[in-house]
């Protein structure tokens, strides 16, 4: 009778620490051409998942913002690394105002408005540092400034996540 109470015990703790482990979500800080600069949630639930990167800078004469969304494939998963694909768009919008008097005085101020669409995919490795803490790195081949004049070239991409 013991053993089966023990038994049962170890099994729970065991479900208990395979559930902990397993994280769906992801939160930290990203940067890279192809799937976007700044603040950077993931949701991996099994095989798929997205992650969507993005800031937003404003200062009195100046715009600028980052938004990207990637789509991900996990091809084999370990404790501690994950081997992953990606695909991914970049979105860059800078706004800048001139604000100087040129001579002779203009009556409108130049405006410098600049958007850029880059896309690429690749592949990526997902480091378990800590239980919790993960580092990401991703490269690959894109397609850079689709909307003016596109090139194309290898991309790298970095982060670091929080797992809950």
């Amino acid at each position: 009778m013991l053993l089966i109470i023990t038994n049962a015990n170890v099994s729970a703790q065991e479900e208990l620490r395979t559930e902990s482990n397993n994280f769906k979500h992801s939160f930290g800080v990203h940067a890279g051409a192809i799937t976007g600069l700044g603040f950077s949630y993931r949701y991996f639930p099994e095989k798929w998942g997205f992650q969507v990167t993005g800031v937003p800078v404003f200062s009195s004469d100046n715009f600028f913002s980052s938004a990207g969304l990637s789509f991900m494939y996990k091809i084999t998963s370990h404790h501690k690394v994950d081997l992953f694909t990606y695909l991914g768009a970049h979105h860059i919008h800078e706004r800048d105002n001139h604000n100087y008097t040129p001579f002779p005085p203009l009556e409108n101020p130049n405006v410098f408005t600049n958007k850029i669409l880059n896309t690429g995919f690749g592949a990526g490795i997902n480091i378990h540092i800590w239980e919790v803490l993960d580092l990401s790195f991703q490269a690959g081949y894109g397609v850079y400034n689709i909307i003016n004049s596109p090139a194309s070239n290898i991309t790298g991409e970095i982060g670091f996540y929080y797992r809950f």
